[in-house]
């Protein structure tokens, strides 16, 4: 009896929130590799703002098929937190939007020698999805989450994957929590973190996308040198047409290039927003030394990667080029040519290539100044005087219009991209006899060497 008696004042002890908490759990089972997580850790949520801020002690880590090794404050204190934000209901909002939302940190020694093999920031991570179990009590609220792998020195090592994902399982004991997040509550912090397969979902793919070109320079493996370049030349550029998630903002947004297995990332924060265009800029320095432009208006994304690894980079069916945009992603497959390049006559191939001249246009609006003319040449039939018009930055357009002074005789000629003009092109007053192209086979010249260079050039724009 008196057992029995213990159990009923356990269970009025222990109020139930289901008719408050609107969210379910995700139903995760955290498998290998694997953190357990607790020592007086903290939940805190404040009402105010919606952050929730858990702040706990990593205790050990578990590698595939291993045994549970500590984490030790050798170098790195250990530490698990997550920051993110709720709404009123305790449903997730966001994550943190100026940094990682999940980061695990401490320092890993594989062979109890005292020297970790992994130490720093672990393993970092963007919420995906947060469940509530909703029945929560105060003495135990559970919560569970989704993350997707950004990073961390385990990411480095092998042991997680970019992009793979984790589960979180946050147990919040001896808490204040009354069934809703309308007040402020807190409590303890404790659990485990690790893998789990991700959830069935069909990303996003951008509406437009086309790469342009590629550019892989491969100075580590065939030359070596000592100079003002140090012991490596390696370079990658990318330029590719994309368009751009509805309502993107890249400085909240993660961003992510990969050629096959050579992935570069831009986390959370990298890019800055240029003037009041839908322009951004980000710069990683190091090794490699990474720098990226996004133009949503124009459709653009380029990207120079300095001093890099291109090891996985496998041309034998081609190089998978795929672009991450917050949680929309576009793939293309496209095959590299040798250029024949060689550094120092020592017979080294070392340059790869791509070039695609006529890419998709994923711009938003038509840019009015957009030519594939670099220059072209008129020629006013009565007098003879030839006008050149040199296309820069702004240029003269979709049209162009020639004016000779001495007869007032005006023209006008269409240089848009979609232009039929060519030499021999006239009107009553002007002719057409030179153009320069971006692609050669639509070059052409009624111009002799010596008229060429005997030209007037008056009327110039550029």
């Amino acid at each position: 009896m008196k057992t029995k008696k213990i159990l009923l004042l356990a269970t009025v002890a222990l109020p139930v929130f289901a008719g408050s908490v609107s969210a379910a759990l995700l139903g995760i089972t955290p498998g290998q590799p694997l953190f357990n997580y607790n020592s007086g850790g903290t939940t805190v949520f404040d009402a105010t703002t919606g952050a929730l801020s858990v702040n706990a002690t990593a205790l050990d880590y578990t590698q595939v098929g291993g045994t549970a090794l500590p984490i030790y404050p050798l170098a790195t204190a250990p530490a698990v937190t997550m920051n993110i934000s709720l709404d009123s209901t305790c449903n997730l909002v966001s994550g943190d939007p100026g940094g990682d939302d999940l980061t695990v940190a401490g320092d890993i020694d594989l062979n109890q020698d005292f020297v970790p093999e992994y130490s720093g920031t672990l393993l970092t991570g963007e919420i995906i999805s947060l469940g509530l179990d909703p029945a929560s009590t105060t003495v135990r609220t559970t919560f569970d989450a989704r993350f997707a792998i950004t990073g961390g020195a385990l990411v480095t090592a092998g042991d997680y994957v970019v992009g793979a994902e984790v589960g979180m399982i946050l147990n919040v004991e001896g808490n204040n929590f009354t069934g809703d997040c309308l007040t402020n509550w807190n409590g303890g912090a404790k659990g485990q973190i690790g893998a789990v397969e991700p959830a069935i979902v069909v990303p996003p793919v951008a509406t437009c996308y086309d790469v342009k070109k590629i550019f892989v320079r491969d100075g580590k493996k065939n030359y070596r040198h000592y100079g003002r370049y140090g012991k490596s030349k390696s370079k990658i550029k990318v330029a590719l047409s994309t368009s751009c998630p509805a309502n993107f903002d890249s400085t909240q947004s993660l961003v992510v290039l990969s050629l096959d297995g050579e992935t570069f990332e831009f986390p959370i924060g990298s890019f800055a927003k240029v003037g009041n265009k839908d322009k951004y800029r980000a710069w990683i320095g190091g090794s490699p030394h990474l720098a990226a432009t996004l133009n949503c208006t124009k459709g653009k994304f380029s990207f120079i990667a300095s001093r890099a690894d291109n090891s996985q980079i496998d041309n034998s069916d081609g190089v998978d080029v795929t672009l991450v945009l917050g949680d929309v992603t576009a793939t293309s497959n496209v095959v590299l040519q040798e250029t024949g390049h060689h550094y120092w006559k020592k017979g080294h191939n070392n340059v790869s290539y791509y070039q695609n001249d006529t890419p998709l246009d994923c711009s938003t609006t038509a840019e009015a100044e957009e030519s594939d003319m670099h220059e072209i040449k008129i020629r006013h039939k009565s007098s003879g005087k030839i006008y050149s018009f040199q296309r820069a930055k702004g240029g003269y357009g979709k049209s162009c219009l020639v004016y000779d002074a001495t007869s007032g005789d005006y023209g006008s000629f269409d240089t848009s991209k979609l232009t039929t003009v060519t030499c021999g092109s006239s009107d009553a007053n002007f002719e057409v006899v030179s153009i320069e192209h971006k692609y050669n086979n639509q070059s052409c010249t009624l111009l002799s060497e010596d008229e060429e260079d005997d030209d007037t050039e008056d009327n110039q724009n550029d």
